[in-house]
């Protein structure tokens, strides 16, 4: 029986590229949902909502994987350098 849980099926660490390629799409969703805000009308609400739905949906996906791989890194441990520091770009931001 493995004793050490692996969070590799998020990502393999603060470093790798996948981390940081969601962390950017993170970014980017937040600034879309920001821009499609201002564009809501009663003239195309069922468009509009299927639109922001959507884009909600993989907002809160790369959210859920991003915060969870840094609490749960943060939870395994607790003297981690790159937390310690503010090196975990975007962990603690979330």
């Amino acid at each position: 029986m493995n004793s050490e849980w692996s969070l590799d099926i998020l990502y393999k660490g603060f470093d790798d590229p996948k981390f940081s390629e969601d962390l950017t799409s993170f970014e980017k969703k937040a600034k879309e949902l920001d821009e499609l805000s201002k564009t809501l009308s009663h003239e195309n609400e069922k468009k509009d909502l299927l639109q922001i739905v959507k884009v909600l949906e993989e907002f809160e996906l790369l959210e859920k994987h991003l915060s969870c791989f840094g609490s749960l890194s943060q939870s395994t441990n607790t003297a981690n350098a790159n937390f310690l520091h503010g090196k975990a770009k975007g962990a603690t931001t979330l």
